[in-house]
């Protein structure tokens, strides 16, 4: 089916085909199912990628991978979300910042890195707060969430170069160094930052 899709380009025409293949499957089929759409989409071109969303919404196999996040199992919540971001659909947002408080960690990590791939600034608040505390999932992978969401990350490293944590104002190094073709002041954070800091590990 989505190897016709791009040939055609018809998203309306994937939707009709998805939608009762998807409803056809049972527990074991679907993980498989959601494992091929995050690598279609990774290596669908950024027209292509838009086209599969439209698809895959109208289809309800967001909604579907929205359900799949609460479900008992924790590496069918983490794979549901991984597929979620691959999709890239805003309205997911609010869904996966849900997991940031999963109790399993591989979920959480999941979430973090789904939400980075989506790219909205409706999650900064809630990875910044996670980021500069050390908490939901390891610090560098939490950063790379930041830094994929773009300038709006920029308060949160701003804070971090001024944490009491060494960690934290280390990897905000990385973080500033990440987005400064967006916001040139980055690199004037990171001069002060090398003028000022006390711990050689951050200069």
């Amino acid at each position: 089916m989505f190897s016709r899709f791009l040939q055609s380009q018809h998203p309306s025409c994937l939707a009709e085909e998805l939608r009762p293949a998807f409803l056809g499957m049972d527990a074991a089929h679907r993980p498989v199912a959601a494992t091929l759409i995050a690598d279609v989409m990774g290596h669908a071109s950024p027209a292509q990628k838009e086209q599969l969303r439209d698809a895959l919404e109208e289809a309800g196999i967001v909604e579907l991978g929205h359900r799949g996040t609460r479900r008992l199992s924790p590496w069918r919540r983490a794979l549901a979300c991984e597929m979620l971001g691959k999709i890239g659909a805003h309205r997911s947002v609010p869904v996966l910042l849900e997991r940031l408080e999963d109790r399993r960690p591989e979920v959480r990590m999941a979430a973090v890195q789904a939400l980075g791939d989506i790219g909205s600034a409706e999650a900064v608040p809630a990875l910044g707060e996670a980021f500069l505390a050390r908490r939901v999932a390891p610090t560098d992978v939490v950063n790379e969430a930041l830094r994929r969401i773009g300038i709006d990350a920029f308060p949160v490293f701003e804070r971090g170069v001024a944490s009491a944590d060494p960690v934290i104002r280390i990897s905000s190094c990385f973080g500033l160094a990440g987005i400064v073709e967006e916001r040139r002041a980055c690199a004037f954070r990171l001069a002060l930052v090398l003028d000022t800091d006390s711990d050689a590990r951050v200069r």
